[in-house]
C-alpha cells in the first residue's frame, strides 16, 4: 500500500501546557502528576489528526490517530509528604524533554495527509508556534 501524500503545511499554532493534579493520602502525604498538553489549531480539510512519538532510541513506527485538537501524557509523577510538594517534579519534566517528542499532521482524506509539525518535546513549558 503507497504511504499517504503529503499536501498542505503543517497544523500551526501548536502550544503546550502543564497541569499538576494534587490528591491527599493518608498521613500528610500527597500523590501528584504533571499532564503535559500539546493543542493545535484546526487544519483546513482535517478529517482527523495524526500524532508520531520521538523517542531517544528512534521513531516508532505507531501513529496515534485522532479527531480532537490536543493531545495529553503524563509526564512527571509521585506520592510524599505534603510538606515537600511535588518532589523531583522539574528533574522529571526535563528527562522527559530528552527523551520524548510528538510531530502532528492533519490527515486530509483520500490518502492526503499535511507535512509533520515540527516535534514538540514532552515536558517542555514555553512552546508557541
Amino acid at each position: 500500500m503507497a504511504a499517504p501524500e503529503a499536501m498542505r503545511a503543517p497544523p500551526g499554532g501548536l502550544a503546550v501546557r502543564l497541569e499538576d493534579r494534587v490528591t491527599p493520602r493518608p498521613n500528610q502525604r500527597i500523590s501528584w502528576s504533571t499532564v503535559w498538553r500539546l493543542c493545535w489549531r484546526g487544519h483546513p480539510g482535517a478529517q482527523a489528526y495524526e500524532l508520531r512519538p520521538l523517542t531517544g532510541e528512534g521513531n516508532p513506527a505507531a501513529l496515534r490517530r485522532q479527531e480532537g485538537r490536543c493531545f495529553a501524557i503524563e509526564a512527571a509523577a509521585g506520592e510524599n509528604r505534603r510538606s515537600e510538594g511535588l518532589v523531583q517534579r522539574e528533574t522529571q519534566l526535563a528527562l522527559q524533554q530528552g527523551q520524548l517528542a510528538y510531530q502532528v499532521r492533519a490527515v486530509l482524506g483520500e490518502r492526503r495527509v499535511s507535512e509533520w509539525s515540527a516535534p514538540a518535546a514532552v515536558g517542555d513549558r514555553d512552546l508557541r508556534r
